[in-house]
C-alpha cells in the first residue's frame, strides 16, 4: 500500500502542498515516510515565514536599551533549514536541483 496518502495534510501553504504532492509521488510513504514528508513540508512553511519576516523587518532589532540584537527570526530560518536539510536526506532525497543549487537559494 505504498503512497496510499495522496493528499498533503491541512494546514500547509499552497506552495508546502504543492511540495508535499510532487515528493509523495517520488518517494515511499511507508514506514514514516509520510510523516517524515509532512514534517518537511511544515519546515519550509516554518522557514518562509522566517525568511518574510526577515524581509520586513531586518536581521537586527535595536532592544530596550538601545542595543542592536539579532532578530529571533534568524534562529527560526537558521533551524528550519537544517531540519529541511536533514528531512531531504532522511527520505533519500537529493538536495541539488537542476541548476545544480539547493532548492530555493
Amino acid at each position: 500500500m505504498a503512497n496510499r496518502r495522496k493528499r498533503p495534510p491541512a494546514g500547509l501553504s499552497e506552495e508546502a502542498a504543492k511540495l508535499w504532492k510532487q515528493l509523495a509521488t517520488e518517494i515511499d510513504l511507508e514506514a514514516g515516510g509520510a510523516m517524515m514528508l509532512t514534517v518537511l513540508a511544515q519546515t519550509w512553511d516554518r522557514r518562509n515565514e522566517a525568511r518574510a519576516a526577515i524581509a520586513k523587518h531586518g536581521a537586527v532589532f535595536t532592544d530596550r536599551f538601545s542595543q542592536q540584537k539579532p532578530s529571533p527570526w534568524i534562529a527560526i530560518e537558521r533551524d528550519a533549514t537544517l531540519a529541511l536539510q536533514r528531512s531531504f536526506h532522511s527520505l533519500g532525497l537529493d538536495l541539488q536541483d537542476s541548476r545544480g543549487g539547493e532548492p530555493d537559494d
